[in-house]
């Protein structure tokens, strides 16, 4: 259409610079040339029309190509982005997955092994040092049974080391042994009464109930006789108890004491127990009465449980 108005104005133009028409035959030849100049203005209408044609159907053409390639770019992108996502599932499986697989397949056999390993270590040194000790109490049993004066000081000094051992069946009986057979040595017998006293054993038990029977024992070592009773459990041994304070001076009093240190759960109970507390002498009673909070403490009682007591209603008498 811009092309086609130019032409109009260019043909006016160039009509009225050739002037007014004449009126002779000069008209048809101009008549002919507006002829021509139309028809020409025409066929240009036509070859515009062609090519914009032409240009609309290219433009269409290319924007066809324009959405195909975007549609295929969309394809593209949407299966790299499914792509994308399976691949990132993959590499968080792998990272949850390698490390499980390194801990069950490697790192946790390596340290059950390490540790079935120290296991089997500890108890190698474990044995290893029972058999040494084990060496070393018989060495010690067999110098104090036999042996020369220095080696019976050598196993003491061995048994003053090793006072808080736990003996077996075997080695109590050994000592036991000794027990039954030394006589004037004091020192060896007070050592081993506490070392077979240390664990209840059926030979520690049988050799302290003789001890409390013999006449020929000491009162040291009816004494261990009854710290080991304690230790074993006060009341469950009263019976023995009792006849323990009544053959020894001080018997009831010092079992209280032990008690309180070895079963002091026990002390209420045996400050109630009628027929021990009955045993109490009067001298004792007077020095509970005297100085009541002295017993109170080594006892480690308040004084509203000790008041609470039979014992307690014994020292009121003597008031």
């Amino acid at each position: 259409m811009k092309h086609t108005l130019i032409i109009l104005i260019f043909s006016f133009l160039s009509f009225i610079v050739t002037g007014k028409p004449k009126v002779d035959l000069s008209t048809n030849k101009h008549i002919k040339e507006l002829s021509d100049s139309l028809a020409m203005l025409k066929k240009i209408n036509a070859d515009l029309s062609i090519v914009k044609d032409e240009k609309l159907a290219l433009l269409q053409q290319r924007l066809n190509q324009a959405s195909d390639t975007i549609a295929n770019q969309n394809a593209f992108v949407t299966s790299f982005g499914v792509i994308y996502t399976i691949l990132t599932i993959i590499i968080a499986l792998l990272a949850i997955g390698i490390p499980l697989i390194s801990y069950f397949w490697g790192i946790k056999p390596s340290h059950d092994f390490i540790n079935e390993v120290n296991k089997t270590i500890d108890l190698k040194i474990v044995e290893s040092i029972q058999e040494s000790n084990a060496r070393q109490f018989e060495k010690a049993i067999e110098q104090l049974n036999h042996g020369n004066s220095d080696e019976k000081n050598a196993a003491n000094r061995y048994f003053q080391t090793n006072h808080n051992m736990e003996l077996t069946n075997q080695q109590a009986f050994d000592i036991v042994h000794i027990l039954d057979n030394v006589k004037n040595n004091t020192s060896t017998i007070s050592l081993l009464n506490k070392i077979i006293g240390n664990v209840e054993t059926d030979y520690a038990t049988k050799y302290f109930d003789r001890s409390l029977n013999d006449t020929n024992k000491s009162q040291q070592q009816k004494q261990d006789a009854i710290v080991y009773l304690i230790k074993s459990g006060t009341i469950k041994n009263i019976v023995k108890l009792r006849k323990a304070g009544k053959a020894i001076k001080g018997g009831v009093i010092n079992t209280i004491t032990w008690t309180s240190i070895w079963r002091h759960a026990e002390v209420i109970p045996l400050l109630n127990d009628k027929e021990m507390m009955d045993l109490v002498d009067s001298n004792s009673l007077e020095q509970i009465n005297l100085n009541p909070t002295h017993f109170m403490e080594t006892w480690q009682l308040s004084k509203e449980d000790f008041e609470k007591t039979y014992l307690y209603t014994r020292v009121l008498t003597i008031q």
